[in-house]
């Protein structure tokens, strides 16, 4: 596949997630990922897909792979997001974290940040 093939399979996968259609999205980004194991945005789509399915072993996964390559604010926080949703709150705090580090003006990141203290029932620090 060209940058261009990849780029136009990328988008294929995003439409087929967002009608329902995750196993084609699923096959799609796997493809991509066969021909380059290192495609951040494939890794990503695939860590969104498995955390919008419920299945967060393999978006923790998946985001740990992202991770390794690049870190971004927005791939931490769905890291942080994954993680608070399998019940990993301490690891989904640091994750929250270091995506405040990356950009600390993206409100949403420190919402979910004091939702997940709140979780663990660190109202003080969740206040902060």
């Amino acid at each position: 596949m060209t940058p261009a093939e990849i780029h136009q399979a990328l988008q294929a996968a995003v439409v087929c997630a967002n009608e329902g259609r995750a196993v084609d999205a699923h096959r799609t980004l796997q493809q991509i990922l066969a021909i380059d194991p290192n495609q951040i945005d494939a890794i990503s789509q695939l860590a969104l897909l498995c955390l919008r399915e419920k299945n967060y072993e393999s978006a923790i996964q998946y985001f740990e792979r992202a991770l390794a390559i690049t870190q971004s604010p927005a791939l931490c926080a769905n890291f942080g997001l994954a993680l608070a949703s399998a019940g990993k709150l301490s690891a989904a705090f640091a994750a929250y974290r270091r995506a405040i580090e990356l950009n600390p003006n993206i409100p949403e990141i420190h919402f979910n940040l004091g939702h997940a203290l709140q979780q663990a029932g660190q109202l003080a620090e969740a206040m902060v």
